[in-house]
């Protein structure tokens, strides 16, 4: 009778040691790219909110010259950095609503390309550019724009969505 471990017994325990820390780490690496993706959907969502807000209740930016004010769009470039502005480009406020490993895509149902959708002055609903620069016509019943929400992650496959309709309602759940 012999003390200690055999060969075989102590490559059996790392075997089952290594393929538990292995799985722990691949549950590890989702659980954070969801996390990631709740977190720039709440910020998105407070963004947006903001922006409708601003709208509403007809609140001027600090310096927002002498046109005429229609409506406040929020635009997100590519580091994930949103800003509220008014369709001249005067600006409420920007805010990191993403980190580097999150993209943020606009998509909507209908024929707009490259558009940023506004919310109208005073009633808050969607507006988009009209064929005329200087006119934005209201979206048509049941048109929605759509902020898809990605991690780059390995492995990560997450992805959630924001829509706001016509109306100006922000649903985060679909």
């Amino acid at each position: 009778m012999s003390k200690g471990f055999t060969l075989i017994e102590l490559m059996i325990s790392i075997t089952i040691l290594t393929l538990t820390i292995g799985g722990g780490m691949v549950y590890m690496n989702n659980f954070n790219a969801s996390q990631k993706i709740q977190t720039t959907k709440s910020n998105l969502i407070s963004v947006l909110k903001q922006a409708r807000s601003f709208a509403n209740t007809s609140q001027l930016p600090n310096n927002p010259g002498s046109d005429p004010l229609r409506c406040v769009m929020v635009t997100i470039d590519n580091s994930g950095l949103a800003t509220i502005k008014t369709e001249y480009g005067s600006v409420y406020l920007t805010k990191q609503v993403a980190d580097s490993n999150v993209t943020i895509t606009l998509t909507n149902q209908s024929n707009y390309v490259n558009v940023v959708p506004c919310f109208a002055y005073y009633s808050g609903k969607l507006l988009v550019p009209g064929s005329n620069p200087t006119v934005y016509d209201t979206l048509t019943s049941g048109t929605a724009f759509y902020y898809s929400i990605q991690t780059a992650e390995l492995g990560a496959g997450t992805t959630d969505v924001v829509s706001v309709n016509q109306s100006g309602t922000i649903n985060e759940k679909l």
